[in-house]
């Protein structure tokens, strides 16, 4: 390690910046002074000039990423150099306001609906209904659940900040059967290690992939799968009760009727403990309906079903069923809704 590179890291930590922080400083400079092939310390106003320009010309950047080269360099020169008459040499790029792509509803509802499996479903509901940061979600804790407020503590968050995101009833209730199902003992969401599951955190691609691969199974492939701007609307409009209730008082999607004591859950990362079912059945005019079944904790069960070349996914959570349930008693909780199509 170089002295100015030691130099360098013990101005960093001396003011407390993140673990990651410092190793994306120490990168971006590394690259400058790989770029001249000389020391950082030697550089001047114009191979700065330089490499902004390159950043953006031969390396295609965006503004943001750039900013982030800047931010670094500035560190460099202004803060560990002490070279103060160069900040006016090293600008941040102007960058564009741009509205976010912002989903309804419905279409948060379609996309956590076709989660793969309850472990899924669980946490995509979590990520939309928090609208907590996908690092922030890997490292929330059973502890930090609290029930009796309604409230989820989030630790150590973005800039080290702590804070609490409120909870909805319908979040509440089944973070309770996944509790039931999953028996996490730390972390809320636990990792596995070589196949099996491990008290350890999640990692952030296991939440991308999740809501990844519910984005594709219902056609969203061009949607953001999930933008950090839409914090404030998922936090706004999705813990509100836009769910309908049936004749029986049980509570289900919009676009399904469930029949018996049922409720809504939302759920992506293994195959459920106990046997699952899948198959397709053909109806009398001619349409092919996808159904699947789950068995969960407690005598539910987690039935979906797709009809063939439609995107929409009708999925239910029944918390007072007869397991197994037969094919015939899925098919008879979608009966309804198919017939309408």
């Amino acid at each position: 390690m170089t002295q100015l590179r030691k130099k360098m890291l013990e101005e960093l930590q001396r003011r407390n910046y993140s673990h990651r922080t410092a190793r994306t400083y120490g990168r971006t400079v590394r690259d400058f002074a790989e770029y001249f092939q000389q020391p950082p310390d030697k550089l001047g106003p114009e191979q700065i000039r330089q490499y902004q320009a390159h950043l953006f010309q031969a390396k295609k950047l965006a503004p943001a990423t750039v900013s982030q080269y800047v931010s670094a360099l500035r560190f460099l020169f202004i803060k560990t150099l002490r070279r103060h008459s160069l900040a006016e040499y090293i600008p941040f790029p102007k960058s564009r306001k741009r509205l976010p792509t912002v989903l309804s509803p419905e279409e948060v509802a379609r996309r956590t609906d076709a989660a793969g499996n309850f472990y899924h479903r669980t946490l995509l509901m979590t990520l939309y209904f928090t609208a907590v940061r996908r690092a922030e979600l890997c490292r929330l804790k059973v502890q930090d659940i609290d029930s009796q407020r309604m409230m989820s503590r989030i630790n150590q968050g973005k800039g080290g900040r702590d804070r609490e995101v409120p909870l909805s009833p319908k979040l509440l209730e089944t973070l309770r059967v996944y509790f039931r199902w999953m028996r996490p003992t730390t972390f809320l969401f636990p990792g596995t290690v070589k196949g099996g599951r491990a008290d350890l955190p999640i990692t952030p691609n296991v939440i991308w992939l999740a809501c990844r691969q519910a984005a594709q199974r219902v056609g969203f492939c061009g949607w953001v799968l999930y933008d950090p701007p839409q914090r404030n609307y998922h936090r706004t409009h999705l813990p509100r009760g836009d769910r309908q209730q049936n004749a029986g008082g049980c509570e289900t999607h919009s676009s399904a009727q469930a029949k018996g004591q049922a409720a809504f859950m939302l759920s992506p990362v293994e195959e459920l403990r106990k046997p699952s079912d899948e198959w397709i059945k053909a109806h009398a005019d001619g349409r092919r309906v996808k159904f699947t079944y789950q068995e969960l904790p407690d005598e539910g069960a987690f039935v979906t079903a797709q009809v063939e070349g439609n995107k929409v996914v009708y999925s239910i959570v029944l918390t007072n069923a007869n397991n197994p349930l037969t094919r015939e008693e899925v098919e008879s909780h979608f009966e309804a809704e198919l017939l309408k199509k």
